[in-house]
């Protein structure tokens, strides 16, 4: 199975020179993403739940192409294990929404934060729609809600807690704890002291959305 499927290009650096002034606004080219990100082994890029957080992502150059990176290791990953075609739109959907749950941003900038957001759902859109005709609508809902979760408007240097959710994946059921960002970066050991002591209950993955019910 072959990838086809467009990936979203931004090949603007710069929205505006009172952007730059102010904020330092500046996006990596996309050859500067491709030669960071291909230093990285390849074992990383097989493995589709190995996570990724872009403590400054703008409107997700990096963050795009990770995801895209991650999309074609899901279908490496079906051709792997050898699953028959009327099961691989189903099993994609389910790798999929793994691979998108292990991706974090966050931006200091609403505009860019949303702009992020959405062209990660569109990426993945049309990579599913390039593969499965029959694409399902509870997966693209899964996959926005995570994008919604992960992607977060903060600064990663100062002001409020960035409270960021694990998604661990037991079978089809899904667990979600709670941490806070500027103890994951400060303390080796925060998954054991820093957490926020919220460690939800177990879902199924096609129940995450926005009227998820979670409990202690």
């Amino acid at each position: 199975m072959t990838d086809t499927a467009q990936k979203q290009t931004n090949t603007k650096q710069v929205k505006s020179k009172k952007r730059v002034a102010d904020f330092g606004e500046v996006f990596t080219a996309e050859r500067e993403v491709n030669a960071m990100l291909g230093l990285l082994p390849d074992t990383i890029w097989h493995n589709i739940t190995a996570t990724f957080l872009e403590p400054a992502c703008g409107n997700g150059n990096f963050l795009a192409e990770i995801l895209s990176r991650k999309l074609n290791a899901v279908l490496e990953l079906l051709s792997a294990k050898k699953i028959k075609k009327k099961h691989q739109a189903f099993n994609y959907g389910f790798y999929a929404i793994g691979a998108v749950s292990s991706i974090y941003g966050i931006e200091i900038l609403a505009d860019n934060c949303i702009e992020c957001r959405e062209r990660l759902l569109k990426l993945f859109i049309e990579h599913y729609q390039t593969h499965f005709k029959d694409a399902d609508q509870n997966i693209i809902k899964v996959v926005n809600y995570l994008l919604n979760q992960n992607i977060v408007n903060g600064d990663a240097l100062f002001n409020a807690p960035i409270v960021f959710s694990e998604w661990a994946f037991v079978g089809e059921m899904v667990y979600r704890t709670d941490y806070i960002y500027q103890n994951m970066v400060d303390d080796k050991h925060y998954r054991t002291e820093h957490h926020l002591h919220k460690k939800y209950k177990s879902v199924h993955y096609l129940e995450l959305n926005e009227s998820t019910q979670w409990k202690i």
